[in-house]
């Protein structure tokens, strides 16, 4: 059971993601509309711990692969046609 480590968030992500969070994220999980994935990514970076993890499904969504190739803190291997995982390096 995951219960105390695991907090699921629904709804917009831009609202229900903006605040401070107690302890660094380990583990991001991108799945909704992919046009948001950049602005969700950009806006939780300073939120992320030292080598997090982030799975994106339909990585292939509008600017993404770019955003994550164009800065060296990003670690990233496609896993088949539609999922990536990125190491994040603060």
């Amino acid at each position: 059971m995951l219960g105390p480590q695991v907090e699921i968030l629904e709804g917009d992500a831009r609202r229900t993601l903006r605040r401070r969070w107690p302890e660094p994220i380990d583990l991001l999980f991108l799945d909704g509309p992919g046009g948001l994935y950049v602005e969700v990514l950009a806006m939780l970076e300073p939120e992320l711990a030292d080598a997090a993890v982030i799975v994106a499904d339909n990585a292939e969504a509008p600017g993404y692969r770019d955003y994550l190739t164009a800065q060296e803190r990003f670690v990233s291997v496609p896993v088949g046609s539609r999922v990536e995982v990125t190491l994040f390096a603060s």
